[in-house]
């Protein structure tokens, strides 16, 4: 029977992927690159972006064009662009007028016929490229995008945030500021903020984000703290939850107490997100504090902070120290025993 031709231009590149590139397999990337079908050239760009030719990087900028001409036909699921974007975001050596692309890539919105409706493919493609932008370090990038952080798709926006911490300009953190006080509808876009604020100004920016897991029980200094109250009192505690997980990402030392005293205002069997982001945060101190827990806290507290530890698992210090914590214990309520056998996977 014969190959399907395209199947045969992608078997001819599954062999390049992370191999040293002869002059032949040079050849093969040139044609694959060229190519009008948007499957052969992602494939040709993902080789690129893992093994590096500078010769050859350089093609990715015109293989681009192409595509971002009718593209419901040429690039149907905007398949090709991304994947040029993304290697170009990942290559070290500097590409001339990959700035040109990362820009037209973040400005592309691709709605495509959908059940229902339609779905607008070129999200991750705009995500892509403002990281791209992000790691050019030129004036006026966060000017680029602010814009992304106001765009429908969360994926986008959460994107956008990620981009302005990564660009590591101090004029990222009003507008980063602003998003956090006004919200999100998507939890994750508000843990990309929080989490660029650590990154980019961490002393100034803790107690900011520390103000949104405790303002229920302070007064609301700002109208727009207030504002969000009122929205967490019908949707649930998602801002709470963005700001615990970001400190936890933020692996910051003085993100302990703010978690700690997270975790003692809420109800047991409500802290599993404060104890997972505890346990994220991953210093000896958080996993101290999280062992303790599991020695003297309350049942449901105990159990959700075995599993928070479970994302130690490998750790083959810590599984003695967990069955240590739980022996302390007056008495083993099965439930427990069973959460920590899920977690370390056998009996304390």
């Amino acid at each position: 029977m014969k190959r399907d031709p395209l199947q045969q231009k992608l078997d001819a590149l599954t062999p390049l992927r992370g191999q040293p590139h002869t002059q032949e397999a040079h050849e093969v990337l040139k044609r694959a690159l060229g190519d009008k079908s948007n499957f052969v050239v992602a494939a040709a760009a993902e080789v690129l972006s893992e093994t590096d030719p500078p010769e050859l990087l350089a093609l990715l900028i015109p293989a681009f064009e192409p595509f971002m001409k009718d593209p419901l036909r040429t690039d149907k699921g905007c398949k090709a662009k991304t994947a040029i974007a993304a290697a170009l975001h990942r290559t070290e050596p500097p590409i001339r007028d990959r700035k040109d692309l990362f820009l037209r890539g973040l400005r592309h919105i691709q709605k495509e016929p959908a059940w229902g409706g339609s779905v607008d493919t070129a999200v991750e493609l705009r995500g892509t490229c403002a990281l791209g932008l992000s790691g050019l370090g030129y004036s006026g990038v966060i000017d680029d995008l602010a814009e992304l952080l106001a765009d429908p798709e969360r994926g986008a926006r959460a994107a956008a945030a990620r981009a302005i911490g990564c660009a590591g300009f101090p004029e990222g953190v009003p507008l980063l500021r602003f998003k956090a006080l006004t919200g999100d509808e998507d939890p994750q876009v508000l843990v990309e903020c929080f989490g660029a604020l650590l990154s980019l100004s961490p002393k100034d920016a803790l107690p900011f984000v520390g103000r949104f897991l405790t303002r229920r029980s302070q007064p609301k200094e700002h109208p727009l703290l207030a504002q969000l109250d009122d929205e967490e009192d019908r949707q649930g505690d998602d801002p709470a939850e963005a700001a615990a997980l970001a400190l936890g990402q933020s692996r910051l030392d003085q993100a302990l107490p703010l978690l700690s005293a997270y975790v003692e205002s809420l109800r047991p069997g409500k802290q599993r997100v404060a104890l997972l982001a505890l346990s994220t945060l991953r210093t000896p101190a958080a996993i101290d504090y999280l062992l303790s827990l599991v020695g003297r806290g309350q049942e449901a507290t105990a159990r959700q902070a075995v599993e928070a530890l479970a994302v130690h698992r490998y750790d083959p210090t810590l599984r003695p120290r967990v069955e240590q914590a739980l022996v302390q214990r007056p008495q083993m309520n099965p439930r427990l025993a069973e959460a920590a056998k899920r977690a370390f996977g056998r009996e304390p």
